[in-house]
């Protein structure tokens, strides 16, 4: 849908005629009915998210990043998100997703962190019961941890892998930048 436009301007000490008016509220409810999209929502110009997002007094997660493909059966360390010049990032938590598995065994233990080990953000984790397709275990933001600043690398470490032929995950990591 194309960039929506108020097709009438009423002034003060005018009549206004129904019609008009019936035309403007037309495009007030076809926006609310579902008619937003990325044609006349431009996120990224429009809106700057950075900082503290808060509604009534309270912090709000926002999706810092989104990495994919990352491979389940393997011991390692994988970059989630480096730190824009200038900020320090809070990360309020982290939601893990297996995308893909095939034949998947054992339980996973990771954690997410900065320093070596990965785990000075959320600790390393026995994933219990996270072994299946579309499952996602999330790290909730609670107490005390380490905040990245500029140019620091947050990483998913990957301490005990699964076992079986695939095992595919995705992590989403939240917080906000100040």
């Amino acid at each position: 849908m194309s960039v929506q436009v108020k097709p009438y301007t009423f002034f003060n000490n005018t009549t206004a005629d129904a019609n008009e008016v019936n035309a403007d509220f037309d495009v007030l409810y076809a926006l609310q009915a579902g008619a937003i999209d990325s044609a006349n929502m431009n996120m990224a110009s429009d809106y700057n998210f950075t900082g503290v997002l808060q509604h009534n007094g309270l912090e709000l997660d926002a999706v810092l990043s989104n990495t994919t493909a990352i491979d389940g059966k393997v011991v390692a360390a994988t970059n989630l998100y480096t730190v824009p010049a200038g900020k320090t990032a809070v990360i309020l938590g982290a939601v893990i997703r297996i995308t893909t598995a095939t034949g998947l065994t054992g339980t996973m233990i990771a954690g997410i962190g900065i320093a070596a080990g990965e785990d000075d953000v959320f600790p390393s984790t026995s994933l219990i019961g996270f072994n299946a397709v579309d499952e996602s275990y999330v790290f909730p933001g609670m107490g005390a941890r380490t905040v990245a600043t500029a140019g620091q690398i947050i990483k998913l470490g990957i301490d005990t892998a699964f076992g079986g032929t695939t095992a595919t995950l995705e992590v989403q990591l939240l917080g906000y930048l100040r």
